[in-house]
């Protein structure tokens, strides 16, 4: 007589803890008289369907990818009088409480597998951490112990690729003799999963808050303050860098203590809490320009946490205090209330910073007023905004063009925050500005006193300015700074050049150095044309909380564009396209273009091969002549003055002297 017998990895029965992802084995114990089997998983997890290898051979494989129960039914001898039919689990284990989910057919109260009792276990363990948000899984980096302080320093897949993948932390201990125990978010090992030794990459369980029983603390007694010790345990004595995380809730038998647990934040002083929990300072610390190299520092006051209270500082004012040289420097006070100036970027937990600087060789070229948080988790955020974020608009900074046309900008009043310090800034007309262009060995030169928008030169990298080429734009970057007595304007030289004008509103902005990009706003792209004594356009660069500005031409110049080689038979220039900026020309006749909106033509730009002193231009506007242009030679530009409206068509014709063969022409439209 046949039989079904089914066996899983070559064990008859059922299988209580398979691993998942892995190919399981099936097979059927034969005795003889087997003819035909057919294998079907009658039930498995939610998601999608984990197949058998084949259904119709004795012994097939198949590959749980999910947690939960998978019940597999074979059938010997189907439809024959002597059909057998054998039905095992084969269960996959949660992985983050080692409890079982049963199969839908699972029905019995306790059932050979005492499927009901893991299940009510499960759901037991599931109201627990819902009602417990202070407990969570993490995954070992190392080997740890139940009461180990640790703290996360990655994140790890767990069913990586899988149904249900899901992130959770690593964690680590983090030793008392380590200042990051000051900063970071702590948890306390509670044990492993499975319940076993904890290992490299074992699961875990870990309290970040609430009460922590059964900590072994000589001495202890109750309502006493507890500490992270120098070997990552609790204990009512203070390691090198002082954290408090809880205090004794109880202590039912000597040296043995429960511990309400926080490893989130930590008790802060009521007048530090009051007067500077957000802020770092009191008052004062106001940083001022001086002469030179130096700068001045007002008297104040402040707090600086040490990990156990806040501490209350005071600094005395400190005038023409020296900072070096072509650097970024900031300037804070330390604990014992010494300000100090440094190109090395302090402590978010044991300084108050007042203000960074950018100094060139003789001078400080940038003050922009800076002030750290110093409370527990907030001087990280803090350190994320600023490098991650950056300066936020909240308002105005609008830059437009002063007295068009010209080279020179105006800003608008406006209000922007790095981090939580609110800078508000006056409007200012005709700015004047400093001029930054890298000096060719990664570091920057600066132009102090600039009034107007270089059209001439651009920054190739090299160290020196160059020429920006004929008929050719550029775009610059500006920026606006807030220090305690005075706003700043910076702009950076643009750092290539473009054919259109469309192309160098869309193009790159320059790169600029961090401590603009850290400590000032971007407000604007500044486009020009070479040696047009114009500018074209000014692109919005302002950013603003959970987006970037979208570009938008402050500026509404455009230009006309032409291509030809004129002779004596067709004297009449042919135009070749339009800019990317969808806001240019479109193409009317071969010899005409066509005014998309209403302006005053602000210049004519030629290039020619031939053109000399002696060649004379026609301009048309709807088959009437509004210009008349002698050339300076085979490049130039020339100033023009008549008005266009929208849809006028525009030409441009060879009138007389040297045929200007071989050219290329723009009107630019203000």
């Amino acid at each position: 007589m046949p039989q079904a017998l089914i066996t899983i990895g070559g064990v008859p029965g059922s299988d209580e803890d398979l691993p998942i992802n892995i190919v399981v084995q099936l097979d059927n114990v034969n005795i003889g008289g087997e003819i035909t089997f057919l294998w079907t998983i009658t039930d498995q997890p939610e998601g999608a369907a984990d197949a058998l290898s084949s259904t119709t051979i004795q012994n097939p494989v198949f590959t749980p990818k999910k947690e939960g129960t998978y019940r597999i039914r074979l059938e010997v001898n189907k439809g024959l009088a002597d059909e057998k039919i054998d039905t095992v689990i084969a269960r996959i284990l949660q992985l983050k409480t080692r409890e079982g989910i049963p199969a839908a057919d699972e029905t019995t109260d306790a059932g050979s597998k005492g499927w009901k009792i893991r299940l009510n276990a499960w759901l037991r363990l599931v109201d627990d951490m819902r009602a417990d948000p202070g407990r969570g899984v993490a995954r070992a980096e190392a080997v740890l112990a139940v009461g180990n302080v640790v703290h996360a320093t990655d994140a790890f897949t767990i069913k990586s690729g899988l149904p249900g993948a899901e992130d959770i932390v690593v964690v680590n201990k983090l030793l008392a003799t380590s200042p990051d125990v000051l900063s970071h978010p702590l948890g306390i090992v509670e044990g492993a999963v499975d319940g076993g030794a904890i290992g490299i990459g074992s699961l875990i369980f870990v309290r970040w808050s609430g009460l922590f029983q059964g900590v072994a603390i000589a001495a202890v007694v109750d309502n006493e303050a507890i500490f992270v010790s120098d070997n990552a345990l609790l204990d009512r004595v203070a390691g090198t860098n002082s954290r408090q995380v809880g205090f004794v809730a109880a202590v039912p038998s000597a040296g043995v203590a429960d511990v309400f647990f926080d490893g989130t934040g930590l008790s802060f002083d009521t007048e530090y809490q009051d007067k500077s929990s957000w802020t770092g300072f009191v008052s004062g610390g106001e940083v001022t320009l001086a002469a030179g190299l130096t700068v001045d520092v007002a008297a104040g006051e402040g707090w600086i946490g040490n990990g156990l209270a806040p501490i209350k500082i005071t600094w005395s004012a400190v005038a023409g205090l020296a900072v070096q040289g072509d650097n970024e420097i900031h300037i804070f006070v330390d604990a014992a209330g010494v300000v100090t100036a440094s190109s090395v970027n302090p402590s978010a937990m044991t300084t108050i910073h007042l203000a960074t600087a950018r100094t060139s060789i003789a001078a400080v070229v940038m003050l922009a007023r800076h002030t750290v948080l110093l409370r527990n988790i907030s001087p990280r955020f803090h350190q994320y905004t600023r490098e991650v974020v950056g300066p936020i608009q909240v308002s105005g900074l609008l830059a437009t063009e002063n007295a068009p046309p010209s080279l020179k900008i105006d800003v608008e009043a406006g209000t922007y925050y790095i981090f939580d310090v609110r800078n508000v800034v006056t409007a200012t007309v005709a700015i004047t500005f400093t001029y930054w262009f890298r000096d060719g060995s990664g570091g920057f030169t600066f132009v102090t006193g600039s009034t107007g928008i270089d059209d001439a030169f651009y920054d190739d990298g090299s160290g020196t300015l160059a020429a920006i080429p004929a008929g050719r734009y550029k775009k610059d970057l500006l920026f606006v700074a807030k220090s305690d007595s005075s706003v700043e304007y910076h702009i950076v030289y643009g750092q290539e050049t473009f054919a259109t004008q469309g192309d160098a509103e869309t193009g790159s902005i320059p790169a600029a150095s961090s401590t603009l990009l850290e400590f000032a706003i971007k407000v604007g792209g500044v486009v020009v044309l070479e040696t047009s004594g114009d500018i074209s356009s000014i692109q919005d660069e302002r950013t603003k909380l959970g987006q970037f500005a979208t570009p938008v031409t402050q500026v509404t110049d455009y230009a006309l564009a032409w291509g030809a080689d004129f002779n004596q038979i067709g004297r009449f220039a042919q135009g070749h396209g339009t800019s990317s900026d969808t806001d240019n020309v479109s193409l009317d006749a071969s010899t005409e273009l066509t005014v998309p909106k209403p302006g005053t033509m602000g210049n004519l730009s030629w290039n020619s091969v031939d053109a000399d002193a002696t060649t004379i231009i026609k301009i048309y506007v709807n088959a009437v002549v509004v210009e008349t242009v002698t050339l300076t030679g085979a490049v130039g530009t020339k100033a023009l003055t008549a008005a266009v409206a929208t849809g006028d068509q525009v030409g441009i014709e060879w009138d007389a002297g040297t045929g200007p063969g071989g050219s290329v022409w723009e009107i630019y439209i203000q």
